[in-house]
């Protein structure tokens, strides 16, 4: 499992190496998911937004969130245990044959 970001698809100002890094994951994601595939092993990447955990909420106040929140389809915050629902999914046997996948976690964010 690769945590990569949905910024990739945002391109946020400012953060080119953030973002570049995280297209990279996307890609290794796919090469990945090729090369052990006929050993069974799924590779996925998880693509979440903000997540609200104690080092987010370090460096980005309830303004950044609301925004961010303001554009989803469903505006609540992402939190952790929604994020980890999803890598808990993907982790298991009902998920065999999903592989070489970016999955977005962000509320319906990317709708807009």
């Amino acid at each position: 499992m690769n945590v990569a970001s949905r910024t990739f698809f945002t391109g946020t100002l400012g953060q080119i190496g953030y973002i570049a890094s995280k297209g990279a994951l996307i890609g290794m994601t796919r090469v990945m998911a090729r090369e052990f595939g006929e050993h069974r092993i799924c590779v996925n990447a998880v693509m979440p937004t903000q997540v609200a955990t104690p080092g987010t909420r370090e460096h980005s106040g309830d303004d950044v969130f609301a925004r961010t929140m303001s554009q989803q389809a469903i505006r609540e915050f992402v939190t952790p245990e929604d994020f980890a629902g999803l890598v808990s999914f993907l982790a298991s046997p009902d998920a065999t044959l999903i592989t070489g996948q970016s999955i977005v976690c962000d509320g319906g964010g990317l709708l807009h």
